[in-house]
């Protein structure tokens, strides 16, 4: 048995060892990450003409730019914008005070924010306005950029307000070495001609599903033929709550590597015609088939009494030519079966295809130009190298 003095000396040393010990945390302290939001201070570019300041709101030649009190979204008035540049106007513009021109730090919103603004019209029914939106630093520099038809909210602009987004990433600053950290004003400027309403100007949090710059993130075609269209979230201009002219059709088997297939009842007649559709070429990457574009061909099928008359229009993020586009005509469809087309389009075959941006190709879009209905499916790029006004003599397909 342990003596009882030298058990006393044990404890006594522990104890005085015990004043020398440092505290430990049992967890280590995880520091919240900051908001960028909760400090950003400039979500409002305009509300009315009064609380939040336009320059360039006034009667001009080629222009009507002027604040009206009727049926306006937001505060006591909007903007009713008209123009026509083919009048000879070297520049039609107007931009937006901001605070008084205070130097704002849009950098740390970049990624995830958006400008957004309601627009309408008086009549019809818009998918693209000739509108281009620039922020300006205070070193002068500047980046552009413009209404999208994906960002669109209902796939276009009618008469009732629409919201409408423009994602910061789509300025792509660093092009121009805009400093985002110290925007000074944002304007609007203007081509062609164009007459709409826009009201409620803001800064927003936005996910922007389709700004995926092409220099970094590029998928690069190997081989064909290539599945296009895949995955519905790509698509766009197919929203039943708008419209019931298109949907999409139920892929047999749950194929995710097959190409989406739309069912189309186009009506061109009444207010509100629903006529277009389109998809990102592969996840709203930019693809790079610049080894391919001259021996290739764009091939979908078609299923009802005929194919319609439709137009195809490629757009590509960058290059020479960012678009270009063809009417298909009967020689590019051929009957495979009863009530089923393939449709065949060279790339040979379309105007500008020599210019086309083909390392950066983004997109494919239809627009039917006739009351029609048809199922389409099955879009692909595939090899092609025969004569491009003969796409259905080449022995090799």
């Amino acid at each position: 048995m342990m003596d009882f003095r030298l058990f006393l000396l044990v404890f006594s040393v522990l104890v005085a060892s015990c004043g020398h010990l440092q505290d430990v945390a049992l967890y280590d302290e995880v520091q919240a990450e900051e908001d960028p939001w909760a400090g950003f201070e400039y979500t409002e570019i305009f509300t009315d003409s009064d609380d939040t300041q336009v320059f360039g709101l006034k009667e001009a030649p080629c222009r009507s730019f002027k604040a009206v009190t009727t049926n306006s979204y937001a505060g006591e008035d909007h903007m009713h914008l008209r123009w026509d540049k083919s009048e000879g106007c070297k520049y039609v513009g107007m931009g937006f005070k901001w605070r008084d021109f205070g130097g704002k730090d849009l950098s740390g919103i970049y990624l995830d924010g958006a400008i957004e603004l309601m627009v309408r019209v008086d009549e019809g029914f818009l998918t693209k306005v000739p509108m281009f939106f620039s922020l300006q630093d205070y070193g002068g520099k500047r980046c552009v950029t413009k209404m999208s038809i994906l960002d669109m909210e209902g796939g276009g602009i009618g008469q009732d307000w629409t919201r409408v987004h423009i994602p910061l990433q789509a300025f792509r600053p660093e092009r121009n070495g805009v400093n985002m950290a110290n925007i000074k004003e944002l304007r609007i400027e203007f081509q062609g001609k164009g007459d709409v309403h826009v009201d409620d100007i803001r800064i927003v949090p936005h996910e922007h599903h389709y700004g995926l710059s092409p220099d970094a993130s590029t998928y690069r075609v190997n081989s064909l033929p290539l599945a296009i269209g895949r995955g519905q979230e790509f698509w766009w201009g197919i929203n039943p709550a708008e419209s019931d002219q298109f949907s999409f059709v139920p892929q047999e088997g749950g194929d995710e590597t097959a190409s989406e297939s739309v069912l189309a009842d186009v009506k061109l007649s009444g207010k509100k015609p629903w006529n277009a559709f389109g998809f990102g070429v592969h996840e709203w990457l930019g693809v790079d088939m610049a080894a391919h574009h001259r021996t290739a061909a764009l091939e979908f099928r078609v299923w009802g009494e005929k194919v319609p008359k439709m137009r195809l229009l490629l757009l590509a993020y960058s290059g020479e030519k960012r678009r270009v586009q063809k009417v298909i005509h009967p020689k590019y469809c051929t009957p495979v079966g009863d009530g089923e087309w393939r449709v065949r389009v060279p790339i040979k075959s379309i105007p500008g295809y020599e210019t086309f941006g083909w390392n950066a190709l983004k997109e494919a879009r239809f627009t039917v130009l006739e009351d029609a209905q048809f199922k389409a499916g099955s879009f692909e790029v595939t090899e092609f190298r025969g004569n491009p006004e003969k796409p259905f003599k080449w022995k090799g397909g």
